[in-house]
């Protein structure tokens, strides 16, 4: 089964466990935008086949991708310098966050939510602490905001003035939007995550 052109992977192509822990794909990797070997992959394909140049796996990989699509940045070479961009990332380590840090430089923040002890804004142990249920950055000073495996575990009742920071206006081409529907007969509410032009 051959899976290098297949990006993200596609669930009913992933073969068995035992074929997936000895996969080795070649292909260009979007965080570092060098050709590399993608390896050390596990059942939790999200979080694994690092990038043998930076360390990205996958997860970082489709984040990058999108930026780069965003951006109207190549697909290959360094993510370049884009002045005027500010970017809000809810994670401060991995090999994503350093290009972006790099890249960007004063236009990039991240953080990490540390717990109920710490206020918004915070400095802890060098990282900053956010709550994006309480967030103390301005209103409207992002241009975009990444987040993977955070929204989901808060509760779904204002999302949308959790995201204050992001600016209305962003550059154009598609974009990935929140919309949020009426509560419903149960009570409970939906966000979709829509794929279409600001």
């Amino acid at each position: 089964l051959d899976l290098a052109p297949v990006f993200p992977f596609a669930a009913n192509l992933l073969p068995d466990a035992a074929a997936v822990a000895s996969m080795a794909l070649k292909g260009t990797c979007p965080v570092c935008g060098q050709e590399s070997v993608f390896s050390g992959f596990t059942s939790n394909v999200r979080e694994s086949g690092n990038c043998a140049s930076c360390g990205a796996f996958n997860r970082q990989r489709q984040m990058a991708e999108k930026i780069r699509r965003r951006m109207g940045f190549g697909a290959t070479g360094p993510i370049p310098e884009a002045a005027g961009v500010a970017i809000y990332n809810t994670e401060t380590t991995g090999a994503l966050h350093r290009v972006l840090s790099s890249a960007f430089g004063a236009g990039y923040a991240c953080s990490e939510y540390f717990g109920e002890g710490y206020s918004p804004g915070e400095d802890v142990e060098g990282r900053r602490h956010e709550d994006l249920q309480n967030l103390s950055f301005p209103d409207e000073c992002f241009d975009m905001v990444l987040s993977s495996d955070v929204l989901e575990h808060m509760q779904d009742e204002g999302m949308r003035d959790r995201l204050h920071a992001l600016r209305p206006v962003a550059p154009p081409g598609p974009s990935r939007r929140l919309r949020r529907h009426p509560v419903g007969a149960a009570g409970e509410r939906q966000v979709d995550h829509d794929d279409g032009a600001c």
